[in-house]
Parts: C-alpha cells; sequence; structure tokens
C-alpha cells in the first residue's frame, strides 16, 4: 500500500502518522492506567524534528537486538493487525491501542510502578517506509521564559528509554521471511516491560549487534592484513569507515556481505 506522507520543508524524513499514549501503575494500586490518543493531531515538522533525535539516540546505541515477527500469517498477531493497518483504509491508530491493550493486559501480573509514555510513528526515508515504537519516562528540567525567568517543564527523556522497537516495513511487505527486519533496544532496568513489549509484539530475536560487529571487525582486520599493498589496506579501512558511518546514520545493520560488495564496488 502507498503510505500517505506529510512533505516537511526542514527535514528529509516524511511522517505519516505520529501517537503518543501513556501507561501507568502507582505503587498500590491493582493495575495500569492506559490514556490513548483517540485522535491524533496531524504530524508535522516538530513531530519529526523529535523522530529524527531519538533515530539518531537509537542508530548510535550498541547493544541492538535483530529479529523477525514470528506470526506474520496469524490475523490476531500484532503482525497480521499491522498488515490490515497498513492496507489502504487501515486503521493505524486503531492498532496501536490495541497493542497498548495488549500491553497493559500483559503486565497484569507484573508487580511494576512506572510512568511511561508510548510513542509510535510511522515514517518514511527516502523510499524505505519504518515503524518506530519508543517506550520512555519524562524528566523534569527548565526553561527561560519571556520575561527570563526560570520555569520548570517536563520533557521526554532519551535517557530514560525503556524499549524501543524499529520494523523496516519495506523490507518485510518485500520479503516476510527476512529475519532481520526488526531490530531493538531495551533499558538496563526494563526487564519485565521488555519481555512483555516482546511477548505481544511477536518478536523473535535472530542476532546481536555487538557479537556480529565483533566478527565483522575480525574478519575485515583479517582482510586487510592479507593485502600486499599497505596504502590499499588503508584506503581500504577509510572507504569501510565510510560506509559504516552511513549506516549508522539511519540505524542499519552492517553485514559483511554488504560491506565486502560496497568495497568490490567502489
Amino acid at each position: 500500500a502507498t503510505m500517505p506522507v506529510f512533505p516537511l520543508s526542514h527535514t528529509a524524513m516524511s511522517l505519516a502518522h505520529f501517537l503518543i499514549h501513556h501507561l501507568a501503575r502507582k505503587p498500590g494500586e491493582a493495575g495500569f492506567s492506559l490514556r490513548c490518543q483517540d485522535r491524533p493531531r496531524a504530524a508535522g515538522t516538530l513531530e519529526a524534528i523529535w523522530l529524527e533525535a531519538l533515530n539518531k539516540s537509537y542508530g548510535e546505541k550498541s547493544d541492538k537486538r535483530y529479529g523477525h515477527f514470528v506470526d506474520n500469517d496469524k490475523p490476531s498477531s500484532f503482525a497480521g493487525r499491522l498488515q490490515a493497518a497498513l492496507a489502504e483504509g487501515g486503521d493505524f491508530p486503531g492498532l496501536t491501542r490495541t497493542l497498548m491493550q495488549s500491553l497493559r493486559e500483559a503486565l497484569v501480573d507484573a508487580k511494576l510502578s512506572f510512568s511511561a509514555h508510548a510513542v509510535l510513528a510511522r515514517y518514511a526515508q527516502g523510499m524505505t517506509e519504518y515503524l518506530m515504537l519508543a517506550v520512555l519516562s519524562e524528566s523534569p528540567g527548565f526553561a527561560v521564559d519571556e520575561a527570563l525567568g526560570l520555569e520548570e517543564i517536563r520533557h521526554l527523556d532519551f535517557t530514560k528509554l525503556h524499549f524501543a522497537l524499529r520494523i523496516n516495513l519495506s523490507e518485510w511487505q518485500r520479503n516476510a521471511s527476512a529475519s532481520k527486519y526488526v531490530s531493538c533496544v531495551q533499558g538496563r532496568s526494563a526487564g519485565r516491560l521488555a519481555e512483555a513489549l516482546v511477548e505481544v509484539l511477536g518478536f523473535e530475536e535472530s542476532a546481536r549487534s555487538v557479537e556480529e560487529t565483533a566478527q565483522l571487525v575480525r574478519a575485515f582486520e583479517a582482510y586487510c592484513d592479507s593485502q600486499d599493498n599497505p596504502a590499499e589496506a588503508v584506503g581500504l579501512k577509510q572507504k569501510a569507515y565510510d560506509y559504516c558511518s552511513e549506516q549508522l546514520k539511519t540505524g542499519a545493520p552492517v553485514a559483511l556481505g554488504d560491506l565486502s560488495a560496497f568495497l568490490d564496488e567502489t
């Protein structure tokens, strides 16, 4: 399905949906309260700038896990509902509300107390479409008002990112049998929350970025050491650095086969 987008003048990102929901439980309360954005505002430049900052922070994390959906063909699964939501006339906001309700149910027996916002965004960068889910908390801060006085504010804090997951929708729709079109990270204390999200999303891990990076570095260093011309080895390392830097900007994984193909082309 063709994704409707909102052209933005200050960013290379085209943003179709941007929704914020809130999940919270105070100590002693029986269950989590859930507030959903029933009538999402039109996504605009401010949301896109915030999402670009989140993507940058996400792309810089070295502990990402990669995987895929386990129930692509099951209509009642998140993957099945996502397929329906992406179709023409699909209800994407409704999908996000159902996801949050499923998360609240999955946490019913968890001994957790927290307040967090879930941000769900569907967007495109270049020719690639993505879905981003980020669960994070607020932090207090300060701003200067028009009278040059201080005022207290609260802001969504990237350092309090409990869980984030990004789906490469283009790759998934092109090849549902692929193994790495979903990536995710979790905060150190996310524990049960991350487990519940993985469960309701139907995510199955197939690789970890730290382990794959170590393997890639060993293979590439061995390749460079095998070069007869030291200057050529230096040039290869610079090209590899440039390629990995570009991949880092988008948060895309670096595979040995892709890097090898890039070096061969250049």
